[in-house]
């Protein structure tokens, strides 16, 4: 019994003397605003090895959305159909699975 105290001793003694880590809050670089969206759904943002930022939106059910699926983020706030806009135009138009479910 005498062992279990000097053992809960020692390990109080080391860890009161221990500093602990503490997270700053700051990991890396400040967050910056690169593009701001207005009324798209955006499904998601990729960026290119050579920096060049791309989103993806879903056009059926997005009625906000009639031109592109694939857009390349230029400047702040401007979006240009990826890799064309013929590209990003199926035969037939886009479908609304909204109201028409596979």
């Amino acid at each position: 019994m005498l062992y279990q105290y000097e053992f809960l001793l020692a390990f109080v003694a080391c860890a009161a003397t221990q500093q602990i880590a503490r997270d700053p809050g700051v990991t890396g670089p400040p967050l910056e605003v690169v593009h701001q969206y207005n009324d798209e759904f955006v499904t998601g943002i990729a960026v290119s090895s050579r920096e060049r930022m791309f989103s993806n939106y879903p056009r059926s059910l997005d009625s906000n959305n009639l031109n592109y699926t694939v857009a390349e983020l230029v400047g702040n706030d401007t979006q240009v159909p990826y890799p064309s806009a013929e590209y990003n135009s199926p035969p037939g138009g886009a479908i609304n699975y909204t109201t028409n479910p596979p």
